[in-house]
């Protein structure tokens, strides 16, 4: 997905978002690296527990 956003980036002229199915940290990850808008996904309570 990455990969497509980076080739499409000049030609993206609305906000868009990502989303890596029940991947909550891949979706950030995605999101930073291709400066998404917003991001949709399934984010628990375990992954929220790792990052503190």
């Amino acid at each position: 997905m990455a990969r497509v956003i980076g080739e499409l980036m000049d030609d993206i002229r609305l906000p868009f978002g990502v989303d890596c199915i029940s991947d909550g940290l891949a979706t950030i990850e995605l999101a930073a690296a291709v400066s998404a808008d917003f991001v949709r996904g399934t984010f628990s309570e375990f992954m929220l527990a790792m990052e503190e």
